[in-house]
């Protein structure tokens, strides 16, 4: 991956389209999302998709970050070769942060959502928003799109 691939999709109009048409398009089939973000593994914000104006997405990536690059290092202390995912379970609701497909983790998605949603739809639905992109844009480990 090229050292200049996070500057490139902060910087791309048809990147961020890509991505906010996609996460939209999550809001629709999931109506418990209140926020989605695309989010660098530096932590700033790339898209985003926020129902409610009392979530920064300039806050929220560099949380997201922090936390992948934490679970990144629990997985690697456990011998597992990656974190693909993170979940934060609360009574107000679920979190899901996950790399986004063909970035080698230099991308991740975090959507928030409300309790109507059961853990495993939101899960599913997050995937297939991660993998929509991902198709739309043609990501692989070494583009820098």
């Amino acid at each position: 991956m090229h050292d200049d691939s996070l500057r490139v999709w902060r910087e791309s109009p048809v990147f961020k389209a890509v991505c906010r048409a996609e996460m939209d398009e999550l809001r629709a089939s999931t109506p418990s999302v209140q926020a989605a973000i695309i989010a660098t593994a530096d932590g700033f914000d790339v898209a985003d998709v926020c129902s409610d104006k009392r979530y920064s997405p300039a806050r929220l990536s560099a949380m997201a970050s922090s936390m992948m690059a934490l679970a990144g290092a629990v997985a690697k202390e456990a011998d597992y070769p990656d974190c693909g995912s993170l979940i934060v379970e609360s009574s107000g609701g679920k979190t899901i942060m996950m790399s986004l497909p063909g970035t080698d983790g230099r991308l991740v998605l975090l959507v928030i959502a409300d309790n109507s949603t059961p853990f495993g739809m939101l899960l599913m639905n997050g995937r297939q928003c991660a993998h929509r992109i991902q198709k739309r844009l043609n990501l692989t480990s070494d583009s820098t799109n």
